[in-house]
This record gives C-alpha cells, sequence and structure tokens, in this order.
C-alpha cells in the first residue's frame, strides 16, 4: 500500500475552506499540535534527492508519538509509508543518530482532520509555510495515478484552484525554498 496525497495553499483563507467544507458535510475531530522531527542517511542528508530516498519521522502530538519511515517514489506526492507508535521519542532519536541518520528539519503545525468521502483531509497552519488543505488516500500501487487524479478532482470540486495544488510534502517544499533539489519524479 502506497499513500497518495495533494496538498494546496489556501489562499482564501483556512476558516472560510473549513466552512465550505463543513456545509458539505466533514465532520472535523478536535485540532491538534504537531511536532515533526525529520532524520535522513548523514550520506544523503544534504545532496539531490532521489526515488528510493527517504526519511524518518519522529511525531510528537496529542494523539501519541509516531516513527514513520516515507521513502520516495517516482510519482511526486506518492510515498511508501510505514508508521509505528513509540513509547519514547527521544530514545528513538538516539537510535536514529545511532543508525547514522542525522536530523535535518523540525515542523510544526496545527492540524484538524476529517474522514470525508472516502478522503483523509488535514487543514493545517504550518509554521513558516502558511495555511493548507492536504487530501490523502491509502491505496495500492497500482492505483497511485488514479488516487491522484481523484484527489485532485475533489479539490477543485471545493474551490481550490488548480495554480494553488501541490503534491510536495512539506519538507520538500521548505527543502526546495532552501535550494535542495528532488529529482527523477513526474
Amino acid at each position: 500500500m502506497v499513500e497518495v496525497e495533494v496538498r494546496a495553499r489556501l489562499r482564501e483563507g483556512y476558516a472560510k475552506v473549513r466552512a465550505r467544507l463543513v456545509k458539505k458535510g466533514a465532520s472535523f475531530g478536535k485540532p491538534a499540535e504537531q511536532q515533526d522531527a525529520y532524520y535522513r542517511p548523514a550520506k544523503r542528508a544534504w545532496v539531490e534527492q532521489l526515488p528510493g530516498d527517504y526519511v524518518v519521522r519522529v511525531r510528537r502530538s496529542s494523539k501519541g508519538c509516531f516513527l514513520t519511515y516515507k521513502a520516495l517514489t517516482e510519482i511526486r506526492g506518492t510515498w511508501d509509508e510505514h508508521e509505528i507508535t513509540v513509547s519514547d521519542p527521544e530514545a528513538a532519536e538516539q537510535m536514529l543518530g545511532h543508525l547514522g541518520l542525522v536530523k535535518v528539519l523540525d515542523l510544526r503545525k496545527k492540524r484538524e482532520r476529517a474522514k470525508f468521502r472516502g478522503f483523509e483531509i488535514c487543514l493545517d497552519r504550518v509554521k513558516g509555510l502558511g495555511d493548507y488543505i492536504e487530501a490523502e488516500i491509502i491505496t495500492r500501487h497500482a492505483n497511485r495515478e488514479a488516487a491522484r487524479r481523484k484527489i485532485i478532482k475533489f479539490l477543485q470540486e471545493i474551490g481550490i484552484r488548480e495554480s494553488d495544488l501541490d503534491s510536495r510534502g512539506y519538507p520538500e517544499i521548505i527543502f526546495e525554498k532552501r535550494g535542495f533539489k528532488y529529482s527523477g519524479m513526474r
């Protein structure tokens, strides 16, 4: 299974998009603060990222702590992802260091989440980036292109402009702003 997600910058405002989704029947849970620490292998940490390169994320949130492996695929916005719950995030981070991974990014966001029409919808306030919507589907590897098209259609149906769509993850957006390259993805 792979995670397919598309996000979009909310230029018209977080509250307007949230209200539009609620009017259509989406039910959002309680907002959660998330602190994400991203790690990469030391030898690949600051070089061009290609399909197969990966990050390991340690997420601290009100829902618990999670360790997530996310590898780039040849399709932008599609990751090979595996996640487990961890009880001791500091110990997990120490283990990552002993395995040769280095911290490359700290990311903070406030997130509201809803399950709606087969999608997981997240409204995010990302420190340093602004407000975004993210729509996600978990699907089989063979169905990822169709899933991506379905997400884009949904986002356009709720008024998101095509010019605001972005299949990059938040770390990729930040790293590209800093001049790092991602290649080999379509």
